[in-house]
């Protein structure tokens, strides 16, 4: 499942960028790209299974999805339909795909203990 090795990867990066000893964390946020071929709900599921004993376990997992946009020469940046065309939805011009395949961390969230007194 290509959903489970993407989650993985988050998991390894996340990991590897916590102080030692490493804290638990709350939530994770990424930004994935239209072109990655990925849903949010498989990777949220995945995740669970690749974050079980390590300080990711348990936490929250954001999936912001980045829309495909065409770069039009005549209107410039234009967000696409659900069914990408290379034709501005705007003028009809047909411009450059602009989109991201690849999955991007963008905040982690360290849980945070508060003992009474």
């Amino acid at each position: 499942m290509h959903e489970l090795a993407m989650a993985q990867g988050v998991v390894r990066t996340v990991v590897a960028a916590l102080p030692e000893p490493a804290p638990r964390v709350a939530r994770v946020r990424l930004r994935v790209g239209a072109l990655a071929g990925i849903t949010p709900d498989g990777l949220r599921l995945t995740f669970e299974v690749a974050a079980a004993g390590s300080p990711l376990d348990g936490s929250e997992l954001q999936v912001e999805v980045e829309p495909l946009a065409i770069d039009c020469p005549a209107c410039g940046l234009q967000p696409l339909a659900d069914a990408p065309s290379l034709a501005c939805p705007t003028c009809g011009a047909t411009g450059s795909l602009v989109g991201d395949a690849e999955v991007h961390v963008v905040g982690v969230t360290l849980l945070t203990e508060e003992v009474a007194g």
